[in-house]
C-alpha cells in the first residue's frame, strides 16, 4: 500500500481526511490507520460502514465493524475491525500530535509505527501493525525528550485470528530501565503501546443467536404494508435497483401498497463502455437460507410492461448489481408469462412460459411461486399457470421486480410453507 496520490495535496494547506476507508478487514483498518499519516499527513478518517447491515448475498455484505445480517433476529458481530480503531482511539484523543521523527514503514515494508504525544507533554502512545510481517521481530525504544519513564502498557490483536479473545488484549507492562525498554512484536499482530491507562474492552451483550449457528426467518411470513408512513421501506426489504415505498394503493384498492417509484432510468456509476447492463429494478428479503416456500402477492401495473415474483434468490454480481442468480415468474399486461432462470452473470434461460388473458393496467391480479425440491410452480389469480423443473438453485429470498423502468404496485406479500392453501383475495 502508498498512498502516492496524498502528495499532490500536501501544498494546499488545507485539512485532510480520508473519508472512504473500508471496512473490509482488521488488517486494512490497521494498515491504513498508520499509512494515511504516514504517507499523507491525514490524522482523521471515516471507516464505511460502521454497521454492515447488508443480507449475505450482497456484494460487500462482509464489509463492516459490526454485522448484522439477520435484521428479524436482533443478532449482530462485533469483528475484529471495532478493535483495530480502538487501539488508535483509546489511546489517543484530540489534542494529541503524532511525533513525525517517530513514524514510519518497517524494514521491507511488511508493518508501520506511529508515535503521538500528549499535550502535557509527557505521555506518549506508539501503535504499531506488522500484518505482512512473516516472522517475529524485537523493536527498541529510547525515551527522551522529557517523556514519562514510568512502565508502559501494551495491547495486542491478532489480525488473523476469528477468536474474540484474540482481540484487545492487555500484555504485561514493561519498564523501561534507564530510558530505554524492548517489545517482542509478533506477525500478522496489532499493537499499542502507552504511558496512559484507562483501557477496556468491555463486554458485549450476550449473542442472541450462537456463534456457529444462524438466526432463521420462521415461515409463514407476511406483510400488507398498512403498518408503515407513506415513504418509507418496507421492514427486510432491500432496494437493488429502482426506488420502493409505500404509497397508497392504486386500481379503486383502499389502503397502502409498496409502489416501485422509479420511473425512468438513472444514471448508472457502473455502467461503462464495457459493461453497458443497468437491469430491471428489484428489491429483496427473507432469509438466504429458505428452500421449499410458497411466494405470493397481488400485483398492479399502472403502465404496459411486465412484473416480476422472484424466488429462491441467490448472490448479487459485484460487477454487475443488477445480475442476480435467482428464479422468477414475470407477467406482462398483454398476457405473455414465463418462469425464468436467471444466472450471476445476466443470462437468463426461460424454463416454461405461455400466453394467457392479458392482464391490463390499473387492475390487482395474485401472482405465487411454489418451490419445492426442483419443482417450481406458478400461478396467476389462483390458477396454475405453469410446471417447470430445475435443479440450480436449492435456496434463496424471495423478492419483487419490473421488467423495464416503470410504475408497479406490490401488496399481500406472503410466504409460507409449500403446501400452504391460497389465501382469499382481500375485497376491492
Amino acid at each position: 500500500m502508498q498512498c502516492t496520490d496524498f502528495q499532490m495535496l500536501s501544498g494546499l494547506g488545507k485539512p485532510m481526511w480520508a473519508s472512504e476507508s473500508n471496512g473490509e478487514s482488521a488488517a486494512n483498518i490497521a494498515r491504513a490507520t498508520n499509512l494515511q499519516y504516514i504517507d499523507g499527513g491525514i490524522t482523521a478518517s471515516i471507516v464505511w460502514p460502521l454497521i454492515g447491515a447488508t443480507y449475505s448475498n450482497f456484494p460487500y455484505s462482509s464489509y463492516g465493524l459490526i454485522l448484522a445480517e439477520e435484521p428479524w433476529s436482533g443478532n449482530y458481530l462485533v469483528g475484529p475491525g471495532v478493535w483495530a480503531m480502538a487501539h488508535t482511539t483509546q489511546f489517543v484523543e484530540p489534542g494529541w500530535q503524532y511525533i513525525d521523527s517517530a513514524v514510519g514503514r518497517t524494514a521491507g515494508d511488511t508493518g508501520s509505527y506511529v508515535a503521538l504525544l500528549s499535550p502535557n507533554g509527557s505521555d506518549y502512545s506508539i501503535v504499531i501493525e506488522t500484518a505482512y510481517a512473516t516472522s517475529s521481530q524485537i523493536f527498541s525504544f529510547v525515551v527522551t525528550a522529557g517523556l514519562a519513564t514510568g512502565p508502559v502498557h501494551v495491547w495486542s490483536t491478532n489480525l488473523n485470528s476469528a477468536n474474540p479473545d484474540d482481540w484487545f488484549v492487555e500484555a504485561q507492562d514493561v519498564a523501561p530501565v534507564s530510558g530505554l525498554y524492548s517489545v517482542t512484536l509478533q506477525p500478522g499482530f496489532l499493537y499499542s503501546i502507552t504511558t496512559t491507562t484507562g483501557q477496556s474492552k468491555g463486554s458485549s451483550p450476550a449473542a442472541v443467536c450462537q456463534p456457529d449457528m444462524k438466526c432463521s426467518l420462521h415461515l409463514p411470513y407476511s406483510d400488507s404494508f398498512e403498518e408503515y408512513n407513506i415513504g418509507q421501506e418496507a421492514r427486510l426489504f432491500a432496494d437493488v435497483n429502482g426506488a420502493f415505498e409505500i404509497a397508497p394503493c392504486g386500481g379503486g384498492r383502499a389502503g397502502q401498497c409498496l409502489r416501485q417509484m422509479a420511473a425512468v432510468q438513472p444514471y448508472f456509476w457502473w455502467v461503462t463502455p464495457t459493461l453497458r447492463k443497468a437491469g430491471n429494478p428489484y428489491t429483496l428479503m427473507g432469509d438466504v437460507n429458505w428452500t421449499n416456500y410458497r411466494v405470493s402477492a397481488d400485483i398492479l401495473l399502472e403502465q404496459s410492461g411486465a412484473v416480476q415474483l422472484l424466488g429462491r434468490v441467490g448472490d448479487q454480481s459485484a460487477d454487475d448489481p443488477s445480475c442476480l442468480a435467482s428464479y422468477y415468474l414475470q407477467v406482462a399486461d398483454q398476457g405473455n408469462w414465463a418462469v425464468v432462470r436467471e444466472d450471476i452473470d445476466g443470462t437468463t434461460t426461460g424454463l416454461v412460459y405461455g400466453l394467457g388473458a392479458p392482464l391490463g393496467t390499473n387492475t390487482w391480479h395474485e401472482l405465487a411461486l411454489t418451490f419445492l425440491g426442483t419443482t417450481i410452480r406458478a400461478e396467476l389469480d389462483g390458477q396454475l399457470l405453469g410446471t417447470a423443473n430445475d435443479s440450480t438453485y436449492i435456496s434463496g429470498q424471495i423478492g419483487f421486480g419490473v421488467n423495464g423502468w416503470i410504475n408497479a404496485q406490490f401488496d399481500n406479500l406472503m410466504v409460507t410453507s409449500p403446501l400452504a392453501q391460497r389465501r382469499p383475495v382481500r375485497p376491492m
